[in-house]
């Protein structure tokens, strides 16, 4: 989900400094978790028991850490993803796109966004677990999937955010009046485009047996996600679109290793097999 990892460090121009702050942040909290699980130390407040259910699901973040330091120690993305530089604060370019997010501001659209701008700041993954008709429940190597990318997507997005540290919107013309509070990182590029779009990728091949009508309204909804963000006032339209760009070359990285390609057939084989059960967990005999 958007904030459901500690984004607050920062993360340098080499990738090292924020990705090891946020990988300790993780795996200090899988850790501690574990330890109290086991009966290892613990603080008096936790209960000295197993726990189960929401708790346990919980405990698998582990599982997305994990694969995020396979992507950033084995693919060599720095060299392979190309994240052109955004337009000067002063450019014409930016100018015209100043121009596009006071002329939203100003129009009926933006009230009609206004609820779905506010939960899609802390939380978008249910949009496409509806859709799609999934959680990590029904679809355990599926729901994995989705966060591993989600957290990587968060993670490389924000390597670039600090390279380039382009400032927000409202930072370059104080007309611009946010509808939620403006993150204090940078604006570009968008982190809400990559990983909406990050996840959408995912989604298209994991049910790539779905009719087109689907896969249709699957890109609607990360588009809509990431333009919700132009329409709240926080992200230029370049910022979304760079998102987009970063989401594909992402993805077409992480399939061709073997670890992410072995997940993602697990994860077609559940849906798959999900779908032609009738989305029951029984088989019952045929009736005659």
């Amino acid at each position: 989900m958007a904030d459901h990892f500690d984004k607050r460090a920062p993360i340098s121009k080499d990738g090292t400094a924020g990705t090891g702050a946020g990988i300790s942040h993780l795996l200090g909290m899988g850790m501690g978790m574990g330890m109290a699980a086991l009966g290892g130390p613990q603080s008096s407040s936790m209960p000295n028991h197993v726990v189960y259910g929401n708790d346990l699901l919980d405990q698998h973040e582990w599982r997305y850490t994990v694969f995020l330091v396979e992507f950033l120690m084995t693919t060599n993305w720095q060299a392979e993803i190309k994240v052109p530089q955004p337009n000067p604060d002063d450019s014409e370019e930016t100018k015209s796109e100043l121009k596009k997010l006071r002329d939203k501001q100003d129009h009926e659209g933006r009230a009609e966004r206004y609820d779905e701008i506010v939960a899609e700041s802390d939380e978008y993954l249910g949009l496409f677990e509806n859709l799609c008709y999934f959680d990590a429940h029904s679809h355990p190597a599926l729901s994995d999937l989705v966060q591993t990318v989600d957290q990587i997507g968060w993670t490389v997005v924000q390597y670039y955010k600090e390279y380039y540290g382009r400032k927000r919107p409202s930072y370059l013309d104080p007309t611009i009046r946010p509808v939620i509070r403006v993150p204090t990182h940078p604006s570009y590029p968008s982190g809400h485009s990559t990983q909406s779009h990050l996840i959408k990728n995912v989604l298209l091949d994991v049910f790539d047996f779905r009719g087109k009508e689907f896969l249709d309204e699957l890109q609607k909804v990360a588009t809509r996600i990431a333009e919700n963000r132009e329409w709240a006032g926080v992200h230029f339209e370049s910022d979304t679109l760079a998102g987009e760009n970063l989401a594909s070359s992402i993805w077409s990285l992480a399939k061709r290793n073997p670890n992410y390609s072995r997940l993602l057939e697990t994860a077609k084989a559940e849906a798959k097999r999900y779908a032609d059960s009738g989305h029951t967990l029984l088989i019952h005999p045929t009736k005659k």
